[in-house]
């Protein structure tokens, strides 16, 4: 297996924060009742339609603790899976795999990224880059040949066709993300390239000069029906 084919995880400090979180502490659906078909606040219950279901769910109180190191580590978590997915939210919205009960493919996006998220004795965000997925779904995978910076910020692409001569995985179209630690969220290149074509070229954004980026693919059908998982192809440092 090629060299650029080995990942290395990704450090960030763990004093990064984006948001804050509080949990609910107890919910349930919503059936035959009087509040049926209501929304907002009753007293400490509160009403709200998630993904077409209507569930009750107890108002959370006012903080009075300081939050434990795990929680804090959670809230970090949190943070940086929110930021990192704001660059293909759309996307993951509807191709990361199917809605089960009341997890929507977006949530499952964003447990996917936190899954990723260890700690290292120094205490620092590692990311575990290969189990990072941008895209979920029954289509065959890119099977990748190379990732190469053939020219400066230039980011090129090889794979192989294995479409199998089967007329609708010929026009599967390629679908990019890259993400460099210098920003706080990862950018989706949306193409029209067919799986056939077996590479691709695209220009980066001189900022991204001497930084190291991380890329993955995926397919999605020409007809937005249906993805493939995405596969993690390694880091590149770009020269510019």
């Amino acid at each position: 297996m090629p060299d650029w084919w080995q990942p290395e995880p990704l450090s960030f400090t763990a004093g990064i924060t984006h948001c804050i979180t509080k949990k609910f502490k107890q919910m349930g659906r919503v059936t035959n009742s009087i509040i049926s078909g209501t929304s907002g606040r009753t007293g400490r219950v509160v009403i709200a339609k998630v993904n077409g279901v209507e569930i009750s769910r107890e108002r959370p109180g006012k903080r009075t603790k300081p939050p434990t190191a795990s929680q804090l580590l959670h809230q970090q978590k949190f943070g940086f899976a929110i930021g990192f997915l704001s660059g293909y939210r759309s996307y993951a919205k509807t191709f990361f795999g199917h809605k089960a009960g009341l997890k929507s493919c977006y949530n499952m996006a964003v447990a996917n990224v936190i899954d990723a998220i260890g700690m290292s004795p120094e205490e620092e965000f590692t990311v575990d880059c290969n189990k990072i997925m941008f895209s979920k779904g029954p289509l065959p995978e890119m099977e990748p040949v190379s990732v190469l910076l053939p020219e400066p910020l230039t980011l090129s692409i090889a794979w192989t066709d294995n479409s199998e001569e089967d007329p609708l995985r010929q026009t599967d179209q390629l679908q990019i993300l890259y993400y460099s630690a210098t920003e706080d969220k990862a950018r989706l290149k949306l193409t029209t390239v067919a799986r056939t074509e077996e590479t691709y070229s695209f220009m980066l954004l001189p900022k991204f000069g001497g930084e190291e980026v991380h890329v993955w693919a995926a397919f999605k059908a020409a007809d937005d029906t249906a993805a493939s998982d995405s596969v993690y192809l390694g880091s590149v440092t770009v020269n510019g």
